[in-house]
């Protein structure tokens, strides 16, 4: 399971492995990348928390906001972000990347009938139910949702970007002009 206290020790360790730059006492200092003229791809951090990503932005590595399993706005992450930035060799600038979840299809109503499987299956995994097949749109049409599930259905909206072509078009224009993101 993640631990969330040694993700900065473990980043640390990528980065020596990486660079090779591991102390001579390590356990992975003998470790080594084969072909050993290769160079690395670059180390990026997927998070959606400030703090995560200004230490993203102190060790000058990429940093990739979660919008699509956060809700959380992601402004004021990637500013954390660019504001810690320390440039590196493999970034010399900051660069961002929003990932997003986009249910889209060619009317608002055939969207809104695709996601009823997200709704379903978010439920069934606030509930521990875990391994299911994604359900069918018409499964979840069918499923008799609590009150608190709804609470979940909705609130699991508000992770994604649902709609026809131009709707989802806008909602995408909009998080690029608000974050300033790269990608």
């Amino acid at each position: 399971p993640f631990d969330s206290d040694q993700f900065a020790s473990q980043v640390h360790e990528l980065l020596g492995l990486s660079r090779r730059t591991l102390p001579d006492d390590h356990p992975f200092a003998r470790v080594r990348v084969v072909p050993g003229d290769v160079t690395l791809p670059p180390i990026w951090v997927l998070a959606s928390s400030g703090a995560t990503a200004a230490f993203a932005g102190s060790l000058g590595l990429g940093y990739a906001f979660a919008r699509h399993f956060s809700p959380n706005p992601p402004a004021p992450a990637i500013r954390a972000y660019r504001d810690r930035f320390t440039p590196s060799t493999q970034f010399p600038r900051s660069h961002v990347i929003v990932g997003v979840s986009v249910i889209c299809a060619p009317t608002e109503a055939e969207a809104d009938h695709l996601a009823r499987s997200s709704d379903l299956a978010w439920v069934r995994l606030h509930r521990g139910e875990f391994g299911l097949p994604l359900p069918s749109p018409e499964e979840a049409s069918q499923y008799p949702y609590s009150a608190q599930e709804r609470v979940i259905v909705d609130a699991n909206r508000l992770r994604h970007f649902i709609g026809s072509p131009p709707r989802v078009a806008g909602f995408l224009r909009h998080l690029m002009e608000d974050t300033g993101a790269d990608e």
